[in-house]
Formats: structure tokens, C-alpha cells, sequence
């Protein structure tokens, strides 16, 4: 934790410097750090276009803008120059209480990252305690009461601070649009969280409590033509689903043989020159077209979230496979 980096800059060392004037305890650092900030006009954006480096002269110096890694690191790094151990914290700082499924929703927006400062016990050498510290908080203080909302804000408004910024809180919080926009999100969390349960526990022990749920709210009165009717949805609905998986299998299955004739041309014509070429790095090597979009075909297919009419694609790759047997056989 007082591990630095082995060559520092003279504006580095210029500005250590300056903030060790009268500094002798972990406090009294982290109030320095916090007073440069301020005093430079610093900014927190996720927009760094312009300024796309992993250096923390940059940052210090030049750009003077980031979002939380960028004052985590540089803040650390700067304590331990100082003389503090320090360390950066990786987690999430947000998330909200969601009152319909009685659980916190913490999203990937709410990522944060923060530093812990060591501060040494007074009574007991060798004793101590690690005191958190979050730099973004001077910088940007909605990002601190928001969580991952803050994103949402235009930019202007995220360097809100003091009264400003209570002011911002107090009209988010009155307007009727994203108070609907928040609890429709937050159904759907529960909607999506009640379908996961219901699968991950569909036991023979929850497929009885499923149907006894239905019987039950068919009523005592129930009539036997009703529970046929319920028996032969219950039985149309899984017939649609074995189909529907048949029909993926038998797309996915197409979808390798012809892969596989489409691996044989590419060796044969010198495109694929190694088990570990994958398709991107053959795309890139296509001679045609018409190669490049059958591959490109295939990428889509593997690595996309949903691919869209894989029919469409298997298509492509048959003209790809057709073109590489038009061209001459490279020897090796």
C-alpha cells in the first residue's frame, strides 16, 4: 500500500511537493488532495474522446477530467507519495430498494471505485485501521447520492454542487415522468427475478405446487370439462416448445456442416493456415466479398446476443463456400 510507480515526473514530484507542506497525518493529506482538485477546476465525465490515457500526468495536468478510476488511482497514489499507506476499492455504490420484491437492485451502472487511507492507531503500534476516502465526492457529489442515475443527468448538471445540487434532488424526486419511468423498472426487475426463481425451483415438488396454485384458483366448483381444457393447454404449450427447439437444433446443426465445408475451402485456398485462426482473423484474409460476408455471416451467428434470421445467414455462407471452390488450390 505504499508501493509507487519507479520514475516519476518533475511535475509529479513539484506538486508532492507542495501538498506535503504541512501535512503529518492521513486527514490532513486527504483534505490536501481534495483542495488541488477543487482548486484546478476538475471535472467527472465518462466523455474522454480527447483524452484516452492510462498516465496519471495526464490526468493531473493535461486532461484534468475522468470519471471514478481516474480520481481513485491518482488520489492513492498521490497519499502514498505523501508518505499514507493508501489503495484503491473496486465495488458498487448505488443500487435501490426495490419494495415489491423487498431486495436491493444493484445494476452494472453502479460501479464505483473509491480509496481506502490507512490511519495508524494513536494507543497500540502496529495497529490501525483503514478509513475510506472517495475523491469523487469533492469532484462530483451527485454521483455520491444518485448512484448510477447520475448517468442519466446531462453533463452540465452533474457538476452540481452544495445548494444546487439539493435543488436538482428535490425536483427529480417531484417529477411524476421518472417516478413512473423508476417503478416500471422496478417491476420489471421483480417480474424478471420471479421468472428465474420459478425455473431454477421447477422441481416435481414445484410443477405440484404450480398446478395445485391453478386448481385452486379454478375454485371447488371446477368442472371436469375445465380441467380437460386446462390439461390440453398446458399439453399445446409444450408441444410448441419441443417444436421450437427441434426447428433451433436443426438450424444450429446446418449451420456447423456447412461451417465445416466453409473450414475446408479456406484451408485448401490458403485463407485458414492454422487450427487457432478464428473467423475474424480469417474475414480479414478473405480475397472476396463475398467470402468476407459469409464470414461476417458466421460472426454474427456465434457471438451475437440474438441473431436475426440465422435462415438468412446460413444462406451467405453457402455462397461463401460456393466462391472458395472457384478459386485455385494454394500449396503448402
Amino acid at each position: 500500500s505504499l508501493r509507487l510507480p519507479t520514475e516519476a515526473t518533475v511535475k509529479y514530484r513539484t506538486l508532492v511537493e507542495e501538498l506535503r507542506q504541512g501535512v503529518s497525518t492521513p486527514f490532513q493529506a486527504i483534505a490536501k488532495v481534495d483542495d488541488y482538485f477543487t482548486k484546478e477546476n476538475f471535472r467527472y465525465t465518462l466523455s474522454l474522446e480527447d483524452a484516452r490515457s492510462t498516465s496519471i500526468d495526464d490526468f493531473l495536468f493535461r486532461f484534468k477530467k475522468g470519471f471514478c478510476e481516474h480520481y481513485a488511482a491518482s488520489s492513492a497514489t498521490l497519499i502514498r507519495s505523501l508518505g499514507f499507506p493508501a489503495r484503491v476499492v473496486v465495488g458498487y455504490q448505488g443500487g435501490k430498494w426495490n419494495d415489491i420484491s423487498k431486495a436491493f437492485v444493484v445494476r452494472s451502472r453502479d460501479a464505483h471505485a473509491w480509496v481506502e487511507v490507512w490511519v495508524a492507531s494513536k494507543q497500540k503500534s502496529g495497529y490501525g485501521r483503514w478509513v475510506t476516502y472517495d475523491p469523487t465526492a469533492s469532484i462530483a457529489p451527485l454521483r455520491l447520492r444518485l448512484g448510477g442515475d447520475f448517468l442519466d443527468l446531462p453533463e452540465d448538471q452533474q457538476q452540481l454542487r452544495d445548494t444546487q445540487d439539493a435543488q436538482l434532488l428535490k425536483s427529480l424526486s417531484q417529477n411524476l415522468f421518472l417516478r413512473a419511468i423508476d417503478q416500471s423498472m422496478m417491476l420489471w426487475d421483480y417480474a424478471q427475478m420471479s421468472w428465474t426463481s420459478f425455473l431454477l425451483g421447477y422441481d416435481q415438488s414445484g410443477q405440484r405446487n404450480f398446478l395445485n396454485r391453478i386448481i385452486n384458483a379454478l375454485g371447488s366448483q371446477s368442472r371436469p370439462w375445465m380441467m380437460i381444457l386446462l390439461v390440453a393447454l398446458l399439453f399445446g404449450i409444450m408441444l410448441r416448445l419441443v417444436f421450437r427447439w427441434q426447428s433451433r437444433l436443426q438450424t444450429e446443426s446446418a449451420l456447423r456442416r456447412e461451417w465445416n465445408s466453409l473450414e475446408v475451402e479456406l484451408r485448401r485456398i490458403g485463407v485458414m493456415t492454422s487450427v487457432h485462426d478464428g473467423p475474424l482473423t480469417l474475414r480479414n484474409r478473405a480475397p472476396s466479398d463475398t467470402l468476407r460476408d459469409g464470414l461476417d455471416a458466421f460472426i454474427e451467428i456465434q457471438y451475437s446476443k440474438s441473431p436475426t434470421d440465422p435462415h438468412e445467414k446460413l444462406r451467405r455462407m453457402r455462397l461463401a463456400r460456393r466462391e472458395a471452390k472457384r478459386l485455385p488450390t494454394v500449396s503448402t
